[in-house]
């Protein structure tokens, strides 16, 4: 079985690659350092549905978690604000309770799950954080490319239409594609979840393989995180439809500007590159050893990877000697992607979650929500998708 975003011919993925907006090829050639065209190539070609649970006691983007009814996938890893390691997650993965369980034995255990209705008041949201609770765990600031190697996280980036994406997941392994949609609202009925009922939520879709047990996996655009695997349009075999020549459809949770706002800044995704207290040493290397326990070796209170005072104190800065000292603002920081204000700018900062949107040229679609269990059908919608109009 062939899973992925095409099995053309080069000529094809040339054209293909040719069609996207410079800024977009410009970001692949930033972050991937390969042409536009040879990271369609690579993303073609996936092979197979089996994986190897993960070994030992590392995490990285896109493992296996095991629960009792089945198998999802984790999406990103990230600490709260005392440096606890959380796991991102699907939602209706948090649902089925806990524990989970990774290769090596326990990971953790649910934390905050949001399965809810844009009907009801709420976002729309469908992703879960689990508190991890195995001292022994190690959490990567990676993606696994089911490849034999790992996809470094440097930051964040905002959906939008065109994008090129890769999909980490235990169901279809490493699967790429183009967002073809973003701020996408659908209307579904939960067939075999119960007590769930009717949802209308809000996703961005995108044209990656996703099959069951792929829920809560990480989507990435070069090493930016963008969103968390929800579920898919399958063909009529349950299958990708790229396996019979088709389009893919799936579906993901936006980080951006649907997830991350909601923990008020208490959620730090992990990156290679994160410093949140700008001290000049990694996040990652202010962190204990014990993703269950705080590091605060100064003692005021303050995880390490927060406090600028650690792991060694600030020095004040002299005094001018002058009054008639100048000072120039800094220049502002252009996005991976291309020109600051690029649609397609890769950026580190999460915006506000948007407002419900209505309904408007409803076309009726069968959609499945991945279900944790592998051997179990779950949760049948049918759909009905607006996109938001500009203004």
């Amino acid at each position: 079985m062939v899973c992925g975003l095409l099995t053309s011919t080069a000529p094809v993925l040339t054209s293909a690659a040719s069609a996207l907006p410079a800024e977009l090829r410009a970001a692949i050639r930033h972050d991937l350092g390969m042409s536009a065209a040879e990271y369609l190539r690579s993303a073609a070609t996936f092979t197979g549905r089996t994986y190897a649970p993960t070994s030992g006691n590392d995490l990285r983007g896109g493992d296996p978690m095991l629960l009792s009814a089945g198998t999802c996938s984790a999406g990103f890893t990230a600490v709260d604000a005392n440096g606890i390691g959380r796991v991102l997650t699907a939602g209706h993965c948090g649902r089925v309770g806990g524990p989970f369980r990774i290769g090596g034995g326990m990971l953790g255990v649910p934390d905050q799950v949001r399965f809810d209705d844009l009907n009801s008041g709420g976002q729309g949201d469908d992703y879960a954080t689990l508190q991890v609770t195995n001292p022994n765990v190690r959490l990567h600031p990676e993606v696994s490319n089911y490849q034999g190697g790992a996809v470094p996280v440097t930051g964040l980036a905002a959906p939008a239409v065109g994008m090129p994406v890769c999909k980490s997941g235990a169901g279809t392994r490493w699967t790429c594609g183009v967002i073809t949609a973003v701020d996408v609202v659908m209307k579904g009925d939960v067939a075999a979840q119960p007590g769930v009922g009717t949802r209308i939520q809000r996703v961005f879709t995108h044209t990656a393989c996703s099959e069951s047990g792929d829920s809560g996996g990480a989507v990435l655009s070069g090493t930016k995180a963008v969103g968390i695997t929800e579920g898919g349009f399958p063909g009529q075999d349950g299958h990708c439809p790229s396996a019979h020549g088709g389009t893919n459809t799936s579906l993901a949770e936006p980080l951006v500007s649907d997830v991350l706002p909601d923990f008020g800044g208490k959620l730090f995704l992990l990156t290679t590159t994160g410093d949140v207290d700008g001290d000049g040493v990694p996040d990652t290397v202010e962190l204990a050893g014990d993703p269950t326990a705080m590091r605060d070796t100064n003692h005021n209170g303050i995880a390490a990877f927060r406090d600028p005072d650690e792991p060694k104190p600030r020095v004040a800065a002299p005094v001018p000697t002058t009054t008639h000292a100048t000072t120039t603002g800094a220049g502002a920081q252009l996005g991976a992607a291309g020109s600051a204000g690029s649609p397609y700018a890769m950026s580190e900062s999460a915006s506000q979650p948007l407002a419900a949107r209505s309904l408007d040229g409803p076309d009726t679609l069968d959609f499945i929500l991945w279900p944790a269990a592998l051997f179990l059908v779950l949760a049948f919608f049918a759909v009905t998708v607006s996109r938001r109009q500009p203004g």
